[in-house]
């Protein structure tokens, strides 16, 4: 082989090698803007799922409220009717102090029939209020996970509520912040992959 049948050699070889380099780049990029797509998706079926979960919550809760108050409005009535021929006189004023104290005792029902129902509700999230940073990213899917590791020196300690099921509010009543945030990071890595293909091309064009 000659010097220069050599060199054509070898400019034919760097000529194929940056061709599959730049098909490779190419292909990596086609799939980050596909990424981007369904992390948009995928984002967005997270936030509905945490509001559809938090409904069911607040459903549940407020169901087993009313039928708590019930049960203690007929207890009470029943009580004021037994007694109602000794002390008629007085029956307005018991009756009234029954309905209270139906109340105050619904109250305190309510808070723990609404702690049991978020454990039938979200029965991944049945770990204890002391559960470590790395226990909650299990609970959670990727995506979520990321968000935590984003907000999780935001979130405040509830009463009777798991570090996952604090998140799961927050990520309800934010929804719009975690899109926005999610939307930012598939977008960050399409930048990263565009910035790739410019050096490269800046690289091969000073080479």
């Amino acid at each position: 082989m000659t010097p220069a049948q050599h060199r054509a050699w070898v400019k034919r070889v760097q000529r194929d090698a940056d061709r599959e380099k730049l098909a490779t780049l190419r292909l990596e990029l086609k799939r980050a803007r596909a990424a981007v797509k369904q992390r948009r998706l995928d984002a967005r079926a997270t936030c509905k799922n945490a509001r559809i979960t938090v409904q069911k919550w607040a459903q549940l809760e407020r169901q087993r409220t009313r039928d708590a108050i019930e049960l203690k409005r007929l207890n009470a009535r029943h009580t004021c009717e037994a007694g109602r021929a000794v002390v008629a006189e007085h029956m307005a004023t018991k009756r009234a102090k029954a309905e209270r104290l139906a109340e105050v005792r619904a109250e305190q029902q309510r808070e723990k029939l609404w702690s049991r129902s978020m454990r039938k509700v979200l029965p991944r999230a049945k770990t204890s209020k002391a559960e470590s940073a790395d226990e909650v990213r299990r609970n959670l899917s990727p995506d979520e996970a990321w968000l935590y590791d984003q907000v999780k020196s935001q979130l405040k300690p509830r009463p009777r509520m798991s570090p996952t099921e604090v998140f799961h509010h927050w990520l309800h009543e934010h929804e719009g912040d975690a899109l926005r945030m999610l939307d930012e990071r598939a977008q960050s890595d399409v930048r990263d992959l565009e910035e790739d293909e410019r050096a490269y091309f800046e690289r091969r064009a000073h080479g």
